[in-house]
């Protein structure tokens, strides 16, 4: 399985760790995370506070580079990814912005791929029974406690997440590491 993979700014500079657990994990489940060439950074520092057509712009330009690489993107950093997901929901909803966009960065966004956060891609694209059946060392006996964050969950109409009030998704990849198939 091949998925586009957006680093975004924070994985190559302060969570090279994270970038390099995800890689490695990926790699563990066959999964060949293909680095969008020349992404640019998605705003998410400044952009959607000062600007709306750049909050949309930049990561719709992130954007436009996986429509022409053709495969699912993975995003791991939750505030790269909501500004990903808010900029294809905006072009997606709302025609005036999209157009706009569209003739700024001379691209038809056509809606497809999509773009996961790092564990809606776990969860929902590579699957748990794949995840499931690659454990080495099940987490038993572990006291594990589920933290989602908010960046990836709300607002819901933009992330796709099963419930912003009770998530399940990390739940399920859990169960699946401590009762492995």
């Amino acid at each position: 399985m091949k998925l586009a993979y957006y680093p975004g700014c924070s994985l190559e500079a302060t969570a090279k760790e994270y970038d390099s657990s995800v890689r490695a994990v990926c790699g563990a489940l066959d999964v060949d995370l293909v680095e969008i060439p020349d992404w640019t950074c998605c705003g998410a520092t400044s952009a959607h506070a000062t600007n709306h057509r750049l909050s949309v712009g930049l990561p719709a330009l992130t954007v436009k580079q996986i429509q022409q690489m053709d495969m699912d993107c993975v995003v791991p950093c939750s505030a790269c990814f909501n500004r990903l997901k808010s900029a294809e929901y905006e072009m997606i909803h709302n025609a005036e912005v999209r157009q706009d966009i569209e003739k700024l960065l001379n691209f038809k966004f056509d809606g497809k791929p999509r773009v996961y956060d790092l564990l809606a891609a776990m969860v929902d694209v590579i699957g748990l029974p794949n995840i499931s059946k690659k454990v080495q060392k099940p987490l038993k006996g572990l006291k594990i406690a589920c933290y989602y964050g908010c960046l990836s969950v709300r607002p819901g109409e933009i992330t796709g997440i099963d419930s912003t009030e009770n998530p399940m998704q990390m739940d399920k990849l859990i169960k699946a590491l401590v009762l492995p198939r």
